[in-house]
């Protein structure tokens, strides 16, 4: 790893989550406000946040547009976090931006800079349009500098308790992106934001699942796809165009199969674990089995008990500073198993897989970034 992405990452650790944009601001103002010389799409939510940007994206792409698009948190390369037209930023250009930014001597958090790095990358390469990613909440988030085309809410549910509180807070924090006269794309039927809408005079546009299948698997992609349907016919772009992106459009990590009966997915929170069982209750197979791991916040009791029955599950463990101990997650999970070497966890289960069984690894983005990195299933 470059040593200036190492300080970048260490910063983490020395500041943690700030939620709050005055520092962010203050920076920009002074890079000139690059974040204003494009047009931005921002996208708040708990779980399809990352789905529906790839899908955005991929359809003004095909509608012939230069694209940038920013997501976090990336799977293997912090190159992920910055693509124009579905190529990451290259290993120099991402050096000399971090560069650039760390010799203003302004305090940033860790996730701050990376904002920083993608308005001001976005901007230099001349993008039209840039697809932004919430980071965490939305009011106060980083990203929230913007005065987007459009504010798009995916679905809401409870994650990240410890930092946005309960629910009804949660409601409050991803509201806290709706601007003034810009339009809300959401698939979510509040009371909540329809009245944030009506205060801030902002159209609230509800959108209904798609009708057009899209190249993700599962049924929930399509409450996903239709977000971006409703997003793409209010810019006035062929059903065409939108029907050929959605069958293109690619995300790692979600659903995807890295083998003919390994699934790869990040998962991480119980709505999204609602989502995985039902598709895995679509599927036909023989037995199922399953590698997990997760972070500290979670909760795995809840997460795990809406997974269909399995043969065996086996614990690995996340090599990153806020993931729970494997010891930790078996007292949720008295009948599993602790592998903690993911190779030789994945290896063992691979000894057992029949052809009509069927393998899962879920539980955290880090973990799927971490077996896309480092196994090879």
């Amino acid at each position: 790893m470059h040593k200036e992405i190492e300080w970048l990452f260490n910063l983490e650790w020395k500041l943690g989550w700030k939620l709050d944009t005055k520092r962010i601001e203050k920076v920009m103002s002074k890079l000139g406000n690059p974040q204003n010389s494009f047009k931005t799409i921002h996208i708040a939510g708990t779980n399809g946040k990352g789905s529906t940007a790839a899908m955005i994206n991929q359809i003004l792409i095909e509608n012939k547009k230069k694209v940038g698009l920013f997501t976090s948190p990336h799977l293997v390369k912090l190159n992920e976090r910055y693509r124009i037209n579905n190529t990451d930023i290259d290993d120099k250009t991402l050096i000399n931006l971090i560069t650039k930014i760390k010799n203003l001597n302004l305090e940033l958090t860790c996730f701050e800079f990376m904002v920083v790095i993608a308005f001001t990358y976005f901007a230099e390469q001349k993008v039209e349009y840039a697809v932004i990613e919430v980071g965490l909440g939305g009011q106060f988030d980083a990203t929230n500098i913007i005065t987007p085309i459009a504010s798009i809410i995916t679905t809401l549910a409870n994650d990240h308790n410890h930092l946005l509180g309960d629910f009804d807070n949660i409601v409050k924090e991803k509201s806290g992106i709706i601007k003034p006269k810009i339009p809300l794309f959401t698939s979510e039927n509040r009371e909540e934001l329809k009245e944030v809408c009506e205060k801030k005079n902002a159209e609230y546009i509800f959108c209904p699942n798609s009708p057009y299948e899209t190249n993700l698997p599962g049924t929930f992609q399509l409450t996903n796809a239709g977000i971006a349907l409703s997003f793409a016919r209010y810019l006035k772009i062929k059903e065409s165009i939108i029907q050929k992106a959605l069958k293109k459009v690619q995300w790692p990590a979600r659903l995807q199969y890295i083998g003919k009966n390994i699934i790869l997915d990040s998962a991480h929170n119980e709505n999204a674990f609602e989502h995985i069982s039902k598709y895995l209750k679509s599927q036909k197979y023989n037995k199922l089995y399953i590698i997990f791991s997760c972070l500290q916040d979670k909760d795995v009791k809840q997460m795990i008990a809406h997974l269909p029955s399995y043969e065996k599950l086996i614990i690995t463990k996340i090599d990153y500073k806020r993931a729970m101990d494997p010891k930790q997650i078996k007292e949720h999970i008295p009948n599993s198993t602790i592998i903690e070497d993911k190779k030789l966890a994945c290896n063992t289960v691979k000894k057992l897989l029949k052809k009509d069984d069927l393998l899962i690894i879920v539980g955290s983005v880090y973990l799927a970034g971490e077996f896309l990195a480092s196994t090879n299933p």
